[in-house]
């Protein structure tokens, strides 16, 4: 619907509910002399007017209602085949962030997750050298899972508060392998 289309539902819209209104106003006053001196097909005229007038402005808001919601859902339901942005942030109802999609401070592309504290607890990214990890860090920031692919492999470590490796495993050329580790010593692996 164009601008001068609404403009003339509008205008409408007005002049109907006004006449509608003034005719049912001059019906219900006792003190005009109008309306005791009107004969029985008179005042059967005035209120046939009122019920038509009332009914004709009822019609065009309707008209003008429903144009406005045509035009709203085909804003809203258009789906983009492609937006373009650096990053989307997503936030808590305070407003805190908690998630980011993006790319992060060194460059790698990836799904940042942060607490309520506003820590950041999960990072699945890939970095500039095209190589995928997902890391997961304790309330101090330490790195305590991650999973990579890399070049020559894959490979899942487990980390201790102190950011020491205590499980790794890994698959590459060689076939897979396992160790776990305590303090600073293998203490089993295999093969």
């Amino acid at each position: 619907m164009s601008d001068a289309q609404f403009r003339l539902l509008m205008i409408l819209t007005v002049i109907f509910s006004f006449l509608g209104g003034g005719v049912a106003t001059l019906l219900r006053s006792e003190k005009q002399q109008l309306v005791t001196t009107l004969s029985k097909g008179e005042l059967s005229l005035l209120v046939v007017l009122t019920i038509l007038f009332a009914s004709l402005g009822g019609a065009v808001s309707n008209l003008m209602v429903q144009a406005v919601l045509t035009d709203v859902r085909a804003h809203t339901t258009k789906i983009q085949d492609t937006v373009v942005a650096r990053g989307f942030m997503l936030v808590d109802n305070e407003g805190k962030q908690r998630a980011y999609l993006g790319v992060g401070e060194h460059g790698a592309a990836g799904l940042y997750l942060y607490d309520p504290g506003g820590r950041q607890r999960s990072v699945m990214d890939v970095g500039e050298n095209g190589m995928p990890q997902l890391a997961m860090t304790d309330p101090a920031k330490m790195v305590r899972l991650n999973i990579g692919v890399g070049k020559n492999g894959s490979r899942l470590a487990l980390l201790d508060s102190a950011g020491k490796e205590r499980l790794r495993m890994r698959v590459d050329k060689d076939g897979p392998s396992l160790e776990l580790h305590r303090s600073q010593e293998r203490v089993w692996h295999a093969p």
